[in-house]
């Protein structure tokens, strides 16, 4: 009988061991994560100082297809945010249709410019 519960002790012990070494893994970290990017400045409501214009082809407005031209004149030099609206009239969160932008090109002085979506600010190019 000594022999089997020594036994016994043994076989606890080593369940105990192997069920409690998983808690211990759990508190590791695989190290630092990449750094967040720089955050974005908050919108302000100021006068805009030049002239927008803005220019809406709804010819396929059965299919909810809009062809929109905007222009807005910004100095040389200047990096600008356009923020996309995440909070809609009538809604009670942040619903922002963002998935149905399609085809989005950004020129200047009818050159091409390569443009990034914010990785953290999703509604912010």
């Amino acid at each position: 009988m000594a022999i089997n519960t020594s036994l016994n002790r043994v076989f606890l012990f080593c369940c105990a061991l192997v069920l409690s070494g998983g808690e211990v893994f759990a508190q590791t970290t695989a190290g630092p994560g990449l750094p967040m990017p720089a955050a974005i400045a908050p919108p302000r409501d100021t006068p805009y100082p030049g002239t927008i214009r803005l220019s809406v082809d709804a010819t396929d407005a059965d299919r909810h297809i809009f062809n929109v031209r905007e222009t807005i004149p910004v100095r040389g030099g200047d990096s600008i945010v356009l923020l996309y609206p995440q909070w809609l009239p009538g809604n009670h969160s942040p619903r922002g249709r963002i998935d149905t932008v399609a085809g989005l090109t950004i020129r200047s002085n009818g050159a091409r410019l390569e443009w990034t979506r914010d990785p953290v600010h999703v509604f912010a190019f």
